[in-house]
C-alpha cells in the first residue's frame, strides 16, 4: 500500500515539475474578432490574423482548432521569438445561411494555454 502511495506521489510531483518548467509566453492576437459584415453562400472569405509574442520566452504553437470543416487555417510552425509576429491565415467557406460566429482556438505555451479569436458576420 505504501509503495502505491509513493508511486502516485512521484507521478504527481513529476507532472507538476514538467508543467512548471514549461516556458510560458504572453501573446497579442490582432484582431480578436473579425466582423466581416455580409457575404453570400458562394463567397470564400480569407482573413489573416496576427499573433505577436510579447515575452522573452519563445512562443510555440502546439495546435489550432476550428469548429467545423467550413473553416481551415495555415500557419508557420516554428518558434516565434520576442516581438516577432506569426500570421495565421483563415479561410471560411460558408455551408449555411444566417448569422455566424466561428471560433478559432490556438493552443500554445501561454497561460491559459488556449487562446480564442473569432470570425463574425452574416451569410446570405
Amino acid at each position: 500500500m505504501i509503495k502505491k502511495i509513493v508511486i502516485c506521489f512521484l507521478f504527481f510531483v513529476s507532472c507538476k515539475k514538467e508543467v512548471s518548467e514549461k516556458l510560458i509566453t504572453e501573446i497579442e492576437i490582432t484582431p480578436e474578432i473579425f466582423e466581416f459584415g455580409e457575404i453570400n453562400m458562394t463567397d470564400t472569405l480569407i482573413k489573416v490574423f496576427k499573433i505577436k509574442n510579447l515575452t522573452n520566452n519563445p512562443l510555440k504553437i502546439d495546435s489550432i482548432g476550428v469548429a467545423c470543416g467550413c473553416t481551415t487555417f495555415r500557419y508557420y510552425k516554428e518558434e516565434i521569438f520576442k516581438n516577432e509576429i506569426v500570421d495565421i491565415t483563415i479561410q471560411f467557406i460558408p455551408n449555411e445561411k444566417g448569422v455566424i460566429k466561428k471560433a478559432i482556438v490556438v493552443e500554445a505555451n501561454t497561460n491559459p494555454p488556449f487562446n480564442m479569436f473569432y470570425l463574425k458576420g452574416k451569410v446570405n
